[in-house]
């Protein structure tokens, strides 16, 4: 007896933790899964990682990952590289596989007796990223039914020397520095004596990468280059522009097939909520029961070429139109207490000591709260590998 269950798949964690459509799926009986495939191969150095599992009813707690399938990647040449199962559900390519361009790759998946293909897909080569910038605009306000002053950035990309790369996909990762109000150069020990702090505290460092799904085609473009493409947009409620942010933006360069397959995500998501939702259904990606063909597969297994470009930008140049955003405490002026007072102060270790005023015997130190003095308790004080100043 054919029953109607919904089932959930798993976003899609390592090209671009994207989700799927939404569909009402007849499943012959109750025990039935469907196999979810994630991963990418790309001209970037790896490793590169594929992660199986099955989908699992609405009422199931999480999805079945799978341990025992024979995983690889088949070049145009008939190479093959056998993935490592890593031992925690995802699998890895071997240290000699990096993406060509020009060759194509095809995913093959064991499961018992059952094998499961991609069709071969060739890696095209990305353009370069010519030019990224950023634009004062007004946008909506999520926190509210009025607008938000904030910076829209943007790429554009180098001409395409080919005719057949008009489709891009782009994540990026941003980090930004954070200086307290009032930075702290001391503090108290337990004797109450004034001591130099130990450890650094300030500045710190946060790094985020994007959960957008970002896709772009040149295919209704009088120009074969990608122009003033919106990739985030930062409004001064947010405190990534306060002081200095950096933005490492990917560009890669898709097949048509895979172009498609975000937009049909993109299209159930515009309508049912976020990227990193549960998502009832499925979107059918480029994988294939070899045995069975018409069995279906989600997810899908992306090759591409890819460019990247880091850039960096201060507050103090951006438009002046942008107010600065706030700390992202609330910051009262430090409390001055006269220094010759200092035996009668209590100070518990919350505090820290901003700056001593003035010339003896007329001191006073400035005292500030841990969170307006250091910055340590929330945020990192080690900057990225590519962090500059």
């Amino acid at each position: 007896m054919k029953i109607h269950r919904l089932y959930i798949a798993l976003p899609l964690l390592f090209m671009l933790a994207a989700c799927v459509k939404s569909f009402d799926l007849d499943i012959e009986a109750e025990e039935e899964q469907i196999l979810v495939v994630d991963g990418a191969l790309h001209d970037s150095q790896g490793p590169y990682f594929i992660r199986l599992s099955y989908t699992y009813p609405f009422d199931q707690e999480r999805s079945t990952f799978i341990d025992d399938a024979r995983v690889s990647v088949e070049d145009s040449d008939g190479r093959l590289y056998p993935f490592i199962n890593s031992g925690d559900t995802i699998y890895q390519s071997p240290v000699n596989l990096q993406g060509e361009v020009g060759k194509a790759y095809k995913l093959i998946v064991e499961i018992g007796e059952n094998r499961y293909e991609t069709e071969s897909q060739e890696l095209l080569a990305a353009p370069a990223i010519d030019n990224v910038f950023g634009s004062f605009s007004e946008q909506p306000d999520p926190e509210n039914r009025g607008f938000v002053g904030g910076i829209q950035f943007f790429i554009d990309s180098e001409l395409i020397e080919n005719n057949r790369t008009k489709y891009f996909r782009y994540d990026y990762e941003e980090a930004y520095k954070i200086v307290p109000p009032f930075p702290a150069v001391l503090k108290f020990n337990n004797e109450g004596q004034i001591v130099p702090l130990e450890e650094t505290r300030h500045p710190c460092f946060v790094t985020r990468k994007s959960r957008e799904l970002l896709f772009e085609s040149t295919i209704n473009s009088s120009l074969n280059k990608v122009q003033e493409f919106p990739i985030r947009f930062l409004s001064e409620n947010q405190a990534q522009l306060r002081d200095r942010y950096a933005i490492n933006i990917r560009q890669y360069a898709i097949s048509e097939s895979a172009y498609l397959f975000y937009d049909r995500i993109t299209e159930n998501n515009q309508a049912s909520g976020s990227l990193f939702d549960r998502q009832v259904g499925s979107v059918f990606g480029n994988m294939f029961n070899v045995n069975d063909p018409n069995e279906p597969v989600l997810g899908f297994f992306e090759v591409s070429g890819v460019s990247e470009k880091l850039t960096f930008f201060n507050y103090f140049e951006l438009d002046e139109r942008f107010s600065r955003p706030g700390y992202p405490f609330p910051c009262s002026d430090p409390i001055l207490i006269p220094l010759d007072s200092l035996q009668s102060v209590v100070s518990p270790e919350s505090q820290l000591i901003y700056s001593i005023f003035g010339s003896p015997p007329d001191q006073f130190i400035g005292i500030t709260n841990l969170l307006c003095g250091a910055c340590n308790s929330f945020a990192s004080t080690v900057p990225p590998d590519y962090w500059i100043e």
